[in-house]
């Protein structure tokens, strides 16, 4: 009964997570990002209350070969991956925003990438013996985006500084603005090949603009501004953490829910289309 109870929780959680990839197809980022975070925290729920409840009913309860679902490790780190992709959309919003906020972009991707790192962490040291038995291709997924937002995360930085440059808040800066665009280009350069062509295509492009934007800048400082790059990104000039903003919505669960029936209660039928229904013509 215990085991039902959890398999259909945790089908809920798969059911939304479902849902707000639809709804990020759509277009519609803020329902996405509601979805997501409702997944989030029913895993949260079966961590951290359902799962234990499980547990403290005896000695070897849980069996090796029950599905991944079951594992309090494997709930607490999907939460973690829920909630990734639901700051995921909150970014595509700031994004859509007329007056782009580079600084809060850089910000809240770099936050989107430590979430993703987490997840992979809370897998490989909490859940190693059930992470061989979910797909690869999952993992994979997950590694590549974190580098992804991070590399966003570089580029966004660089946006924003090159941009309280030009508007006079910086008196210098363009050199180290050149570093960490390559630095940004170094990064996404770096992941392999994704079988998704979506995913692939989507990659190109991003590197292909950011390596427009470079080429723009490098122009300009070869022309007027004459600033010698440094090797590397000063530290002082790197973000040192990330924001995170998004947060599991609770889920409530009723064990002493009425079962619901699974007919509908019988109605009279009329003889005429009751014989009409089993194939009698009268």
């Amino acid at each position: 009964m215990m085991y039902d109870m959890v398999m259909a929780i945790a089908s809920q959680a798969f059911a939304k997570a479902a849902i707000a990839s639809e709804d990020a197809k759509a277009g519609d980022f803020t329902s996405a990002s509601q979805n997501f975070k409702a997944a989030a925290g029913i895993m949260k729920f079966l961590a951290n209350e359902q799962l234990p409840k499980w547990a403290g009913q005896g000695n070897n309860v849980f069996d090796a070969n029950l599905p991944c679902e079951t594992s309090m490790e494997v709930c607490d780190a999907l939460e973690m991956l829920f909630l990734a992709m639901a700051q995921q959309m909150a970014v595509v919003t700031v994004l859509r925003k007329p007056e782009e906020n580079f600084g809060l972009l850089a910000k809240l991707t770099l936050g989107v990438a430590e979430k993703l790192e987490a997840f992979m962490s809370a897998i490989r040291e909490k859940a190693a013996s059930q992470m061989q038995r979910m797909d690869p291709a999952i993992f994979a997924y997950v590694e590549s985006q974190a580098k992804v937002q991070r590399s966003l995360s570089v580029y966004f930085q660089a946006r924003s500084m090159w941009d309280k440059i030009l508007l006079g808040e910086l008196l210098t800066g363009y050199g180290v603005v050149i570093v960490m665009q390559r630095e940004a280009i170094a990064l996404l350069g770096s992941i392999p090949k994704s079988p998704s062509k979506s995913q692939h295509s989507d990659v190109t492009a991003l590197l292909k603009h950011m390596k427009a934007i470079l080429k723009s800048w490098e122009k300009d400082n070869n022309t007027i501004y004459f600033e010698q790059p440094p090797k590397s990104v000063p530290d002082d000039k790197k973000l040192q953490q990330g924001t995170f903003m998004a947060k599991s919505n609770p889920y409530h669960f009723n064990e002493n829910a009425a079962p619901v029936p699974l007919m509908l209660p019988a109605r009279k039928m009329p003889l005429n289309s009751l014989m009409r229904g089993i194939g009698i013509r009268n």
